[in-house]
């Protein structure tokens, strides 16, 4: 009996932890596709100081934006990289 209670509680801990790890998922998928077409709408010169800010300059300062905005806003970049700014 208590081989079935453990069996049982296991199976259900999965499921929640399976269920939890998806909506998080969904959530930063959601964010990343609302920061993507966010970037799709800046000039040029706004999407390169993101891209700027992402760059790691010295060891003292770290990124100052979150690795997954960064990778995002470098997909975005090169995208548009042979865009021309306007005058």
């Amino acid at each position: 009996m208590k081989y079935t209670v453990a069996t049982v509680v296991s199976v259900l801990l999965g499921a929640l932890l399976i269920c939890g790890e998806s909506i998080r998922t969904l959530h930063t998928e959601g964010s990343q596709a609302a920061l993507a077409a966010s970037l799709s709408a800046l000039k040029i010169r706004q999407l390169a100081t993101l891209y700027w800010e992402c760059q790691d300059q010295s060891a003292d300062n770290p990124y100052q934006r979150d690795p997954g905005e960064c990778a995002v806003i470098g997909r975005a970049m090169q995208r548009r990289v042979n865009e021309m700014p306007a005058p």
